[in-house]
C-alpha cells in the first residue's frame, strides 16, 4: 500500500521493494507507480514486481502438509527463487547505501531502552 499523498515519497531515502503480482489486496500497478514517484525525485531505488508470486513469497513457514495446501490456495506460498532474488537485492541495496555512510543515527535518543532513530543524511 502506498500513501494517498505521494509527494513526500519522492524525497525519501533509497528504497528497495519487492512485490508479488499475484497478491490481490494490493492494487495492480503499485510497483510501477512507486517507481514513477521515486524516479521523479531521483531517489535511488530498486523496485521489482515478481509476476508469478503472491504475498509472503519470502516467508518459508514450514507449515505441516495440510496447511501448505491452504497456504497455496490463498496465495501465501514461499517461492525460493524469487525470495533469493529479493533477499539479494535488499542486501545489495543496504550494503551500497550504508557503505556510503549516508545513514546516521539520530543523536537525540533520551531513553536508552529505545532503539536509536535512523535518519537519512542530507
Amino acid at each position: 500500500m502506498l500513501p494517498k499523498n505521494l509527494e513526500p515519497v519522492s524525497r525519501s531515502c533509497p528504497v528497495v521493494a519487492s512485490f508479488g503480482a499475484q497478491y490481490y489486496i494490493v492494487a495492480c500497478g503499485i510497483a510501477a507507480r512507486l517507481e514513477s514517484v521515486l524516479a521523479r525525485g531521483d531517489v535511488p531505488r530498486d523496485i521489482k514486481e515478481y509476476p508469478d508470486v503472491g504475498h509472503s513469497f519470502m516467508n518459508d513457514w514450514r507449515l505441516p502438509g495440510p496447511m501448505r495446501t491452504v497456504e497455496r490456495a490463498v496465495g501465501l506460498s514461499y517461492c525460493a527463487d524469487e525470495a533469493e532474488d529479493a533477499l539479494q537485492r535488499t542486501t545489495e541495496c543496504l550494503e551500497r547505501h550504508l557503505a556510503e555512510g549516508r545513514l546516521r543515527t539520530h543523536a537525540s535518543t533520551p531513553n536508552r531502552d529505545r532503539a536509536p532513530v535512523l535518519r537519512w543524511a542530507q
